[in-house]
C-alpha cells in the first residue's frame, strides 16, 4: 500500500483553510464550531 506524503503543500493548505473559514464566519452573525478530520486539526 503506497502512503501518500503531503508535508510539502502543508503550509499552503493551511494558508487555504484559513482564509476560507475567515470568510465563511464573516457570512454569519452567530457562533461558529470547526471539526476538521486531519491529524492535527481540532478547532472548537
Amino acid at each position: 500500500m503506497q502512503i501518500n506524503n503531503y508535508d510539502h503543500i502543508d503550509d499552503l493548505y493551511d494558508i487555504y483553510v484559513i482564509n476560507f473559514f475567515l470568510t465563511e464566519t464573516k457570512k454569519v452573525s452567530g457562533e461558529v464550531l470547526e471539526l476538521m478530520s486531519r491529524q492535527r486539526n481540532l478547532a472548537l
